[in-house]
């Protein structure tokens, strides 16, 4: 048997590519060695299985103080029968010196009012995140929500350069006008609006 289709061999993957540590898992929390490597890099790619979020949560509590860029993402395993426990991840204990967060979960809909105040870029893509984001870092250049997302968002940081959002969002007028400056550009379309 080829040893790379034996399901063993996918615990996890660590892999490293020009500074960004890729961490992917399978069904198997890291162990301490391996938590070590991951903990020598500034930037960090989380990938787990839906069955397996708690793994997720688990990374979250134990992330590098050094962190300046992260990634998460939950893979869905095509089946027939749909998870039962409803998301949760706390993203209470980000480390403080984080410039870039992007998650990529399809049900993600957490909320947003401790992020780091270093952040700079934001990126979240979802099919039903709602929460308000009224509470952003205020050193925050770039903004996506990858979503129909309807919420306004009333205290934008003075430094934010790009917002990228849906074209259906109702408020991409009101913030155009109150922060001229801003370059818009629409997920579906690709459109750059300029109004």
């Amino acid at each position: 048997m080829d040893r790379y289709n034996r399901k063993d061999d996918y615990k996890y993957v660590i892999s490293y590519f020009h500074g960004v540590t890729w961490v992917i898992v399978n069904n198997k929390p890291l162990d301490e060695e391996n938590l070590e490597k991951v903990k020598k890099y500034r930037s960090l790619m989380f990938i787990c299985l839906d069955n397996n979020i708690q793994l997720l949560d688990n990374v979250l509590c134990m992330l590098p103080l050094d962190l300046e860029s992260l990634y998460l993402e939950v893979s869905y395993e095509w089946s027939l029968t749909k998870r039962d426990s409803k998301l949760n991840v706390s993203l209470l204990n980000l480390p403080l010196n984080l410039k870039y967060l992007e998650i990529n979960i399809s049900d993600f809909n957490e909320n947003m009012d401790n992020l780091p105040i270093s952040l700079k870029t934001l990126i979240i893509t979802s099919n039903i995140f709602d929460h308000e984001l009224n509470n952003l870092p205020n050193e925050l250049e770039r903004l996506e929500i990858r979503c129909e997302y309807t919420k306004p968002i009333e205290n934008i940081p003075l430094t934010m350069k790009f917002l990228n959002m849906s074209s259906f969002y109702p408020y991409l007028k009101d913030i155009k006008l109150k922060m001229p400056k801003i370059k818009f550009n629409n997920i579906f379309t690709n459109i750059t609006f300029n109004y």
